[in-house]
């Protein structure tokens, strides 16, 4: 086991307890097995000796329940990505930019006769 696990790998350890604590029987092995994942990634990841890839990360998440982004990032990480997300966002729909902002103001001079 690493004795200086990241943020992510704690999260991911704190979850398996929990599966733990609730079937005490249950290996690391046959949960993997059980949904799918591999065996020797999944033990590798609960002790910290690697780190889930994006795509593995989203396969946790769904496997015990909890978001992805929670795994990578933390509650303090969510908090920040919900405010970002209840915030407008800038807008790409260059009709929405022609329309807020007029020629003079987008640094384009009108031509006159």
């Amino acid at each position: 086991m690493n004795p200086n696990p990241s943020a992510m790998t704690r999260r991911v350890q704190e979850l398996w307890a929990l599966v733990v604590a609730q079937n005490q029987r249950l290996s690391r092995r046959r949960f993997a097995i059980r949904f799918g994942l591999d065996p020797q990634a999944f033990n590798d990841w609960v002790s910290g000796e690697a780190e889930p890839s994006l795509p593995n990360l989203k396969l946790l998440g769904k496997v015990f329940g909890v978001p992805w982004e929670w795994l990578l990032i933390g509650d303090e990480g969510l908090g920040v990505l919900k405010r970002w997300d209840s915030a407008k966002r800038p807008t790409t729909d260059i009709k929405e930019l022609a329309r807020d902002h007029p020629p003079e103001t987008r640094g384009v001079v009108p031509h006159r006769r």
